[in-house]
Parts: structure tokens; C-alpha cells; sequence
């Protein structure tokens, strides 16, 4: 399972993404059939069949399988030496299905696994001019790995009450939430991976700017179900107190998550457990 890092980058096990094409741009790696040439890239609207969900080599560290969403089962493949033997293929697994990912910035390299020196690229506009190539490096070659999850990490504000001007302490009950509340559930399986890959990347621009406390907000991650569609939410009361002559608030980390394509609709919360009180000067 996917685990959520704070610290270094978050694995890519088990994450669906969009693989776009830099110098191309719009460029997204498509499957358009079951077919083995079905293979290339397409640059209009989002659809389904540019999903892709990478599966770690359990005997290969950093090594992937990337798997199209759609059409389960197909694997990218190279099958020979030549820059045009790329295909997608449903059959034996083999060490040219494999995938190696280099990160240059915000890109990736992807070299195959049996043919090392083999690059994915596009080398041309057209959907497809998809191929590999073992020569020098330019940005046809680099990829965007762009998650189908999109998440907001952000403080949920249960009570404020500002007692700065007050006589007497404050007192209130709340019904606190934790948990996982779903508000669509997925079509396909296995999207747990990705929302806390998309999940740890937000936490992870949090911890740099010293923003909250990391031991509750990467508890977010095992709120996170490894089944996203079984949420678990628990609702239970807890009395708060706002002294005299205190600005205090009440607060909780929330992740709200939701899917950049219609046809694979998920989305929900997760709440913490731990409920923060604060001093506001």
C-alpha cells in the first residue's frame, strides 16, 4: 500500500495519473483501443482511457508497471530495440512492460526497464507520434505525472468565540466529526493510493512552511482508508471553554478531495482526530 510521506517524495504505487507531455503540452498519453497499437496521445478533453495507474515490480525497487485505467489489464510495453516498438499489452507480464521514472523538476524521464537507454517521447504533433529514443535529452522526452485527485488541505474552524472584553468563561458543546465522509463514490476500484499521493504532496508544502503540527496532520493518512469506498465516520460531543479575556478558537484539519474527471466522480472529506485549541492574540 501507498504510504503518505511528509518528508521525501511519496511513493508512486498504486496512483492514477494523467502523463503529459512537456513540450507538448496538452498532450496526454491515451490508450484509445484494446488493440496493441492502440497507443499514442490525444489533446483534447479529459477521458477515462488517459488514466493511468502505476503498479510497483515487487522484485524491482522504483520499477512500474503503467497500467491504463479503461482498459484494464494493458500494460505499456516495448517490445523490440526499434524507437516504434511501444505498445499496450494485456497478455504475459515481461520486463520490457517495465518503466523507470527519473524526476527533473516537476518532470520525469521514463526509461524501459529491458532497453535502459530508451526514453518515452513524442516526437511530432499528431496523436500518433508516440515512441521511445536512446539519444540526447530534450523535453519531448519528460513528463508530467498530473493526479486525477485533487485535494485541499485546510484548517476547519468549529467554534470562535472572541472573550477578550468578557467577565466570564465561555462554554460550549460541539459535536465533533472523524473520520472519512464520502460525497461520490468512485466507479473504479483502487483510488485510495491516489488521493493520499495528492493528499501528501499538500501536507508535504504545509510541513515546509511550518505551518500546523506534523503529528496531527499526517494522521490524515490513516484516515484514509485502503477501501475508499468503505468511509468510516464517527460523530461524538466534547465541551470546550473560551476563558475571560481570551480571543480562542477551536479547529481541525480537514482534507477535502475531489476527482478532475467527471466520468470517474469521487470525492469526500477526511477529518482528524485530534481537535486543536488556539490562542489568537
Amino acid at each position: 500500500m501507498a504510504a503518505m510521506m511528509v518528508n521525501k517524495e511519496p511513493t508512486l504505487d498504486g496512483v492514477i495519473f494523467f502523463i503529459v507531455n512537456k513540450k507538448y503540452n496538452h498532450a496526454k498519453l491515451a490508450q484509445s483501443g484494446k488493440n496493441d497499437g492502440d497507443i499514442g496521445t490525444y489533446e483534447l478533453r479529459r477521458n477515462i482511457d488517459q488514466l493511468w495507474r502505476l503498479e510497483a515490480d515487487p522484485g524491482r525497487p522504483q520499477r512500474y508497471y503503467i497500467n491504463n485505467v479503461k482498459h484494464d489489464g494493458f500494460r505499456l510495453a516495448k517490445y523490440g530495440r526499434g524507437d516504434s516498438c511501444i505498445c499496450c499489452y494485456n497478455k504475459n507480464y515481461n520486463i520490457d512492460q517495465l518503466w523507470h521514472f527519473v524526476k527533473h523538476g516537476d518532470y520525469f524521464r521514463i526509461y524501459n526497464v529491458k532497453h535502459p537507454e530508451a526514453k518515452l517521447a513524442k516526437y511530432g504533433k499528431r496523436d500518433s507520434d508516440l515512441c521511445t529514443f536512446e539519444g540526447r535529452d530534450v523535453d519531448d522526452q519528460l513528463w508530467k505525472l498530473v493526479p486525477f485527485i485533487d485535494v485541499v488541505l485546510e484548517k476547519r474552524i468549529l467554534w470562535h468565540v472572541d472573550n477578550r472584553q468578557g467577565k466570564r468563561d465561555v462554554t460550549l458543546e460541539l459535536c465533533l466529526t472523524h473520520g472519512m465522509k464520502l460525497t461520490k463514490k468512485s466507479p473504479i476500484a483502487k483510488v485510495s493510493n491516489s488521493v493520499k499521493f495528492s493528499a501528501a504532496v499538500e501536507i508535504s508544502k504545509l510541513v515546509k512552511v511550518g505551518e500546523g503540527s506534523l503529528q496531527h496532520i499526517t494522521e490524515l493518512e490513516s484516515q484514509i482508508g485502503s477501501d475508499i469506498e468503505k468511509e468510516s465516520t464517527e460523530v461524538r460531543k466534547e465541551t470546550f471553554t473560551a476563558p475571560a479575556g481570551i480571543n480562542f478558537r477551536v479547529w481541525q484539519w480537514q482534507i477535502e478531495f475531489n476527482s478532475l474527471l467527471a466520468e470517474v466522480d469521487v470525492g469526500g472529506t477526511v477529518y482528524t482526530n485530534n481537535v486543536q485549541t488556539e490562542v489568537i492574540p
